[in-house]
């Protein structure tokens, strides 16, 4: 654009008047305006060529007055260097007193020079990155796919050039200061690095017990180190970008353990923490069984503990002793019997059983009947002991029977029974002879006791003795009669010498008597006699005169 100059128009310098008289020289003022694109420039150095100067107001208005008229150039100098101006100096002239010759200067910027760059992220283009340019003119635009960004036409000087809105990454620095001369092209770069202050934690168990060594993979923004478990079944991916990454586990056994899935897909922001739990169970096709036995016999309703590999389970005998478990993961247990009789006594209560995965393991519990207990007691008649009596021991938990003997003092003994309820009968004893008042007794036992049963019974007395104390006919009264054997007793005749003995027990009797006179004599004053059940004997004693 050329400048423009505006002068008015010329007037005569000198004027003669009617008588020839000379006037003076006009004096008038030069004035005007420096712009730029529109914009007025202050500062700007204005010569006028008759050594007068000044320079331009901050809308770029100049003005020189009292200049005597004549012909002037006037010089423009010390605008800015990327201006460029149509003509920077121009001739006026003063021809009429008072006028104001108006000279305006108008240019324009140059605007070759250019600002260009890269954002960049380790190396890596970033894309869609706001940048800004402030200073001498204002722009924005933003980074294209390879990351590069420029600013052209424009003008010298210094400028800012400030990124943002670049997401996941960091940079020491956002601005940068430029100068730029006129027609020079700069390039400026920003190279910056990703946040990794996100992290990703998992936790890997089974049936919610940590488990530890169990290999981890996390793939996704970029390479990161695989990590194990530690015994709490934790670790953590940490310094991580912000993104979406694939996060598998291996390293456990396929045999014991199952997971519903081995491989997750985990996203996490910007300086966030993102936790992920793989949580399986242990694969439960082993088993223990056993029985339960007593002497051969199978024991019901005893209690069996399992414990191991976090299990805690019961179960109890059926009718044949047998207990069993089921859906056992594979490892080592323990099998405990409890709540088991108090007779019952056992080598060990505790069994150790190892199973792997579909076996079935085995643990039996053998066991003896604890015989502590006894029944004794004696069979007596009328307090003496009663010999071959046939003593019957029945009942008891196992319904046993024991038979005995009486012995010759009437005592028996049952010994190593069990605790119980028995029932204790008598028999093969003389019943024509003996009557007791029981035969059978219930009695119970406990454990290490021993219990007394007793039988008491008496004669049956059904027999009897009777005969006649005389002498040559006549009967002697008042005599003693004495009975020994298997009763003793002892009587007097009556007036007609006659006595008895009635009541008396079966078995072996001596009658005898007892005379003191000088007048008559017996040839035996003793008799033995065998009586039976029910039997009546008669024994006499005849006694004669001493002539």
């Amino acid at each position: 654009m050329k400048s423009i100059l505006r002068v008015m128009p010329l007037v005569a310098l000198l004027f003669v008047d009617a008588c020839g008289v000379v006037t003076p020289t006009p004096v008038g003022s030069i004035a005007g305006q420096v712009v730029i694109e529109g914009e007025g420039i202050g500062g700007v150095t204005v010569v006028l060529s008759n050594g007068a100067q000044t320079a331009t107001t901050p809308t770029g208005m100049y003005r020189f007055d009292h200049v005597e008229g004549g012909s002037y150039t006037v010089t423009i100098s010390g605008y800015p260097l990327d201006a460029i101006f149509g003509a920077t100096s121009a001739g006026v002239e003063i021809a009429v007193d008072g006028q104001t010759v108006v000279v305006d200067f108008r240019g324009e910027y140059l605007r070759t020079a250019s600002l260009t760059g890269r954002v960049a992220v380790e190396g890596h283009s970033l894309t869609g990155v706001t940048v800004r340019l402030a200073g001498i003119s204002e722009s924005l635009t933003s980074t294209n796919d390879a990351g590069q960004f420029g600013f052209r036409s424009l003008r010298a000087g210094t400028y800012s050039v400030e990124i943002s809105d670049f997401g996941e990454a960091e940079f020491a620095r956002t601005s940068q200061s430029v100068s730029v001369a006129v027609g020079e092209a700069r390039v400026i770069s920003f190279d910056g690095t990703y946040i990794r202050r996100s992290s990703v934690s998992t936790v890997v168990s089974v049936e919610g017990e940590g488990l530890e060594g169990i290999a981890l993979r996390l793939t996704g923004q970029e390479a990161v180190p695989s990590g194990v478990t530690d015994a709490t079944g934790r670790y953590t991916f940490s310094e991580l970008r912000a993104g979406t990454y694939t996060l598998g586990i291996s390293g456990f056994d396929a045999d014991e353990v199952e997971f519903p899935d081995t491989i997750r897909t985990v996203t996490v922001g910007l300086n966030e923490a993102k936790n992920t739990v793989f949580d399986g169970w242990y694969v439960r096709t082993a088993g223990i069984e056993g029985r339960v036995t007593v002497e051969g016999i199978g024991l019901a309703g005893v209690t069996g503990s399992l414990t191991g590999q976090r299990e805690a389970l019961t179960s109890v005998t059926d009718v044949n002793g047998g207990y069993a478990f089921a859906n056992l993961r594979a490892g080592s247990y323990a099998v405990e019997i409890e709540d088991h009789p108090e007779d019952v006594e056992f080598e060990n209560v505790s069994n150790t059983v190892e199973v792997d995965v579909g076996e079935v393991g085995t643990a039996d519990f053998t066991g003896n009947f604890i015989r502590t207990s006894a029944i004794e007691g004696r069979v007596m008649i009328e307090g003496e002991g009663l010999q071959g009596v046939t003593v019957a021991v029945s009942g008891g938990p196992a319904n046993e029977s024991r038979i005995v003997m009486s012995g010759a003092d009437g005592a028996y003994a049952v010994t190593e029974l069990r605790a119980g309820d028995y029932t204790v009968l008598i028999t093969d004893f003389d019943t024509r002879r003996y009557e007791f008042w029981l035969t059978s007794q219930d009695v119970s036992v406990a454990l290490d006791e021993t219990a007394t049963v007793s039988f008491t019974g008496v004669l049956l007395r059904t027999s009897g003795i009777s005969g006649r104390v005389s002498v040559e006919g006549m009967g002697l009264g008042d005599i003693e009669v004495t009975l020994s054997g298997a009763d003793d007793r002892t009587t007097t005749t009556d007036a007609a010498g006659q006595y008895s003995f009635w009541g008396l027990a079966a078995g072996d009797y001596t009658a005898s008597i007892a005379v003191e006179s000088d007048a008559y004599m017996f040839d035996s004053m003793s008799s033995d006699v065998t009586l039976g059940d029910g039997e009546a004997a008669i024994v006499n004693f005849e006694g004669k005169h001493v002539r």
